[in-house]
């Protein structure tokens, strides 16, 4: 593959991360974590356990999303200076990691799309057939 190949591979992928960030709403998820880790803060948050259990869990899931988007967006930039870089001075080594890191990207994207989509899908199926078996055995 040739660099500019490699740069298109790399423009649509950060679309792509850009698409999915927009439909996950990611600014919305990271105020909503500061919102809740400041809940943390406040002395009466750890007397009621079940609460505090359930804050913990969204704060620890909507921080995972917003790590591996940030991750992905990160590994995305610093792959177009690689490249960017060995169209000024190419180097077989420095290609080969190039390459390794698009293929590496490509995964992760899948994953997060994935992951990101599941819980919705299932929620969104459930919802789906419990409406459909009430329809049924009405």
């Amino acid at each position: 593959q040739d660099l500019e190949e490699n740069l298109r591979i790399l423009s649509s992928q950060k679309s792509k991360l850009k698409d999915l960030g927009d439909s996950f709403d990611i600014p919305k998820l990271e105020e909503k974590l500061k919102n809740l880790e400041a809940e943390t803060t406040n002395p009466s948050f750890w007397e009621d356990s079940q609460k505090s259990n359930t804050v913990l869990s969204k704060i620890k899931n909507i921080k995972g999303k917003c790590q591996k988007y940030r991750d992905l967006e990160n590994e995305i930039n610093n792959t177009i200076e690689l490249v960017d870089l060995l169209k000024m001075e190419y180097d077989e080594e420095l290609a080969l990691e190039m390459t390794k890191d698009i293929k590496k990207i490509e995964k992760d994207l899948e994953k997060f799309e994935i992951e990101g989509n599941d819980k919705n899908y299932f929620v969104n199926l459930t919802n789906h057939t419990l409406k459909y078996l009430n329809t049924v055995f009405e």
